[in-house]
């Protein structure tokens, strides 16, 4: 149960981070019309979301109270070849969250719909989707970069002979008196895959 609290809050507080710094990114990198168009997603992303808006409302919660979990459930059941396939999930106390003493304000009414312990991972996949939706939707907008950046990485790693499963580094200083350079951050190229990937989707979806 205390590794299932940590692994929530981890994940609730790594989400709302994500949006915040966004939301900063956005607002810093791009023009009035795309800020407006991607704070409107954002918003309308919220209004019709059930996950997004408790899951967002239960990160500050979490600041001031801790997570009523009320229990893990494991479900099991028998794969095609035979073999117990098990999942698992985080369960929620309802009550316990509308009587604690938090100012819910509008969340009110999501939370009471919910079963009395109801499972935090169905939430969790709807305020995944929104996340996805919002980071690939900044994205798009730079795809023509991110295709330059894929094929530099690419040319790099074709050049160094670079073994399987090597990770590049960029390092931003030349060491002083021969001594190797110290600063430096790795290149995020599974996220960048990653974002190729759903945007080669995308462009695909479309054009169909």
């Amino acid at each position: 149960m205390v590794e299932s609290v940590r692994r929530v809050n981890a994940y609730l507080a790594a989400a709302s981070s994500l949006i915040g710094q966004a939301t900063k990114h956005v607002s810093e990198h791009f023009d009035s019309d795309f800020v407006v168009a991607w704070n409107t997603l954002r918003q309308d992303l919220h209004s019709s979301s059930l996950g997004y808006r408790i899951l967002y409302e239960l990160r500050n919660y979490a600041q001031h109270f801790a997570l009523p979990l009320s229990g893990v459930r494991v479900t099991g059941q028998t794969g095609a070849g035979g073999e117990m396939l098990f999942e698992c999930g985080a369960r929620m106390n309802r009550d316990a969250l509308l009587t604690s003493g938090y100012e819910w304000r509008k969340r009110v009414q999501d939370l009471q719909v919910q079963e009395a312990e109801f499972d935090l991972l169905p939430l969790a996949e709807d305020y995944q989707r929104c996340l996805r939706t919002l980071i690939l939707e900044i994205a798009r907008s730079g795809a023509a970069d991110l295709q330059v950046c894929a094929e530099y990485f690419t040319t790099v790693r074709r050049v160094l002979q670079a073994p399987q499963g090597a990770r590049l580094w960029l390092f931003n200083d030349r060491g002083k008196d021969g001594a190797p350079p110290t600063a430096g951050v790795v290149v995020p190229e599974e996220q960048l895959r990653w974002l190729m990937g759903h945007l080669a989707a995308l462009k695909s979806a479309v054009s169909s």
